[in-house]
């Protein structure tokens, strides 16, 4: 988990604060969507991207959440919230947010259907107002992160509301702490998951058009002794190498097969016509800040 650790509640917040909290922290989870929108190859992702996709966050699909803990709430009697509620369409599946065990489940007439997750990491997270559980949920039942569990929904003093999940965090299993700033980190994890994979696969891409009779031009460089670039090409493919190895080395091949194109007007049969990119590497360039004059952006376009 990513983001920084969640801190006790200590007090009401005024009207006031709680709007301009509210202003400046509400988040959603569409730009997550549209990440693995993308590495779907253009396609709405399935249930089993989304659950793959959204890591730790608790549910899989547009959700629309604020920073509400706290605030002031009047039924069924005056109490301060104390969990954040995660707008989403009624039926959007919820899903365990850590390893754990359903510690407990319940139906009363504030909470309405809901659950208790009984994490491996010490915490005990709460999920409120379901339509309903996923089939074979129930107390005692060992889920892994990324389980379907249950549904949005209205139960509970929720019901004629917006659907929502009502998320709540205790640490140790006591007190509920501020969950925000929890759930802005696995949302933030997520999207940067998402989008190194999408630059891994640009990357891979740009790699695989170049063709079997370039790699060959390829191996050849890295063997001369005397080659000025091998040592940058021994850092583009050190694992433990930055990424900014990786640029001069597209850098150098693209320089590399620039001038061989000019000195030999046969090279352009050296391709792999089958070697299909897996994502159009133009799609993603605005999603991961990418410019066109960029070392990768350059090397692209001369593969491509």
């Amino acid at each position: 988990m990513s983001g920084p650790a969640p801190t006790p509640y200590t007090g009401s917040r005024s009207a006031i604060t709680f709007v301009l909290d509210t202003a400046g922290t509400a988040r959603n989870t569409q730009h997550l969507l549209d990440l693995l929108t993308v590495l779907n190859h253009g396609a709405a992702p399935t249930q089993t991207d989304l659950q793959r996709g959204f890591g730790h966050f608790p549910v899989l699909g547009y959700v629309w959440y604020q920073n509400d803990y706290g605030a002031p709430r009047y039924d069924p009697y005056f109490h301060l919230h104390e969990g954040d509620d995660l707008f989403a369409t009624a039926g959007t599946p919820v899903s365990a947010c850590v390893d754990g065990v359903i510690a407990k489940l319940a139906n009363g007439s504030i909470g309405g259907i809901s659950f208790w997750l009984a994490g491996d990491d010490g915490v005990t997270y709460y999920y409120g107002h379901l339509r309903g559980y996923a089939p074979g949920i129930v107390a005692g039942r060992r889920v892994r992160m990324g389980d379907i569990l249950g549904y949005v929904g209205d139960s509970g003093v929720a019901q004629g509301t917006s659907p929502h999940l009502h998320f709540e965090v205790h640490p140790a299993g006591g007190p509920p702490v501020t969950p925000k700033p929890v759930l802005d980190g696995w949302l933030y994890q997520a999207e940067d998951d998402a989008a190194g994979a999408i630059q891994r696969i640009v990357e891979y891409n740009a790699f695989n058009g170049i063709g079997a009779a370039h790699w060959q031009d390829l191996f050849d460089l890295m063997s001369e002794p005397a080659a000025p670039v091998m040592p940058v090409w021994q850092t583009a493919l050190d694992p433990s190498a930055s990424s900014f190895g990786v640029d001069l080395a597209f850098d150098a091949l693209a320089w590399s097969m620039a001038s061989q194109r000019n000195a030999a007007s046969d090279l352009s049969g050296m391709t792999d016509e089958g070697a299909a990119p897996l994502i159009d590497p133009a799609q993603p360039m605005a999603l991961l800040g990418l410019q066109s004059d960029s070392p990768l952006g350059v090397a692209i376009a001369a593969v491509r």
